[in-house]
């Protein structure tokens, strides 16, 4: 072996212990356990801002209802302190996204009658607080925030508890929408994700089950750790060198495609796998109705829409058991399965054995294409609106994720180009 192939096997190895490590169950409970105490020893000291803090951020980290549920009472005590970075520097110019991560689905009308704005990525929504007016646009404004990640418990999030009106979360991840209606507060969760606005038509040209398969597995996730690419390089190991798997991705967080090939060449299996880095979206598609199954092994996300889009082009998926995220939902008899890590070898190879089990995309075109979950937001804004007395006259036009946020029609595109454009109105001067 070369001195160079030594450090990177070396390297490989350190990170495989380094982030098995992290990922322990056991040490993150340590981990939360020394910040509850330091979090209580705050609260005793009248250290109430600190305490606040890491009482968030062991509510966002665990994954036991019974410590969230400890922390709850003082949090909601406490919920001011969420909005102190109201009067930060912005960090983010919103104008670059109107009419794609701020984006008005519906126009204010007549007669009071407030229109729907959706704003993505929790990045925004404190960039949004600081550069607008907050109280002109809830006037004029229903409120619809998607959230990046899984837990709720961040200041991004908790500083819209101190306005009046109404605000909407999209909260696919059951623990998620369980807290936010735990709050009791003006938020309002609806069960609704990324992985609910796929736009189905993109699709038509590349259904699974008239295309040829080159692949048993596809996997779109980039390249970072949290993807857990060695979780699959470990169980190929057990299986069938025939085994052939597309790997889509991108770098990520100083992680590159040459980090997955030493992984994979650690584990024996660089030759049955085939790299794609940073492609076409229609391609990601194509590459993914070639293949039999789709996978996602992170441990946590907000709602993976790649794996909703497996779906979609008439591919199977597995997701593993210990997975918290939105997408969770989309697992069922009809769609695929979860599996352990130490299940996955067993999965694969049901899923290769067993492709007329499953009806991915009918599935999905009755649950969560972009046209559906339109029709759901649509019922429920139109509901709330009539129940506080307001009117409602006309509808939110339907979006889709492809990949980024964008009309289905283009004909509301230009519609709306005027309305995303007049949102710099709100803006503080």
């Amino acid at each position: 072996m070369s001195q160079g192939n030594g450090r990177n096997r070396f390297a490989v190895v350190a990170s495989l212990i380094y982030h098995g490590l992290k990922e322990n169950l056991f040490v993150l409970d340590l981990i939360l356990l020394v910040l509850l105490l330091i979090g209580y020893l705050n609260r005793i000291l009248h250290r109430n801002r600190s305490a606040f803090s890491l009482f968030s951020q062991v509510h966002r980290s665990t994954r036991r209802k019974r410590l969230r549920l400890l922390v709850e009472p003082f949090i909601v005590r406490h919920l001011p302190y969420a909005s102190e970075k109201f009067d930060l520097p912005p960090t983010v110019k919103l104008e670059q996204y109107f009419g794609n991560r701020l984006m008005v689905l519906k126009a204010p009308g007549p007669s009071s009658e407030k229109g729907v704005l959706l704003v993505m990525f929790s990045e925004l929504f404190t960039a949004l607080t600081r550069q607008f007016s907050m109280e002109a646009l809830l006037r004029d404004y229903r409120l619809v925030l998607e959230p990046s990640w899984s837990g709720y418990c961040s200041d991004e999030i908790l500083q819209f508890t101190v306005f009046n009106n109404d605000v909407y979360i999209l909260s696919p991840e059951a623990g998620d929408y369980e807290f936010i209606k735990r709050l009791r507060t003006n938020l309002k969760p609806l069960p609704y994700g990324p992985s609910d606005w796929v736009n189905p038509s993109l699709y038509d040209q590349g259904r699974g089950s008239i295309v040829e398969k080159k692949y048993d597995l596809v996997m779109n996730s980039h390249w970072g750790w949290s993807k857990r690419h060695h979780v699959l390089f470990s169980s190929l190991r057990k299986l069938s060198r025939d085994i052939k798997v597309a790997l889509i991705g991108v770098p990520w967080e100083g992680r590159t495609m040459d980090d997955i090939k030493d992984l994979a060449k650690y584990f024996g299996v660089e030759k049955q796998l085939t790299f794609y880095q940073r492609i076409p979206y229609l391609e990601v598609m194509k590459v993914t109705a070639e293949s039999k199954m789709g996978i996602l092994l992170s441990l946590k996300e907000g709602s993976n829409r790649a794996l909703a889009e497996c779906l979609f082009c008439d591919v199977p998926v597995i997701l593993l058991k210990e997975h918290v995220g939105g997408v969770n939902k989309v697992i069922n008899s009809k769609t695929g399965m979860h599996a352990t890590s130490h299940e996955l070898a067993e999965a694969i190879m049901h899923l290769r054995n067993n492709p007329g089990l499953y009806q991915p995309r009918k599935w999905a075109l009755e649950n969560i294409s972009c046209l559906v979950t339109t029709e759901k937001l649509n019922a429920f804004l139109k509901e709330s609106a009539l129940d506080a007395g307001e009117p409602w006259t006309q509808d939110i036009v339907a979006r889709a994720s492809s990949p980024e946020s964008r009309y289905f029609d283009p004909e509301d595109e230009v519609r709306f180009r005027k309305l995303n454009r007049d949102l710099s109105q709100y803006c503080k001067h």
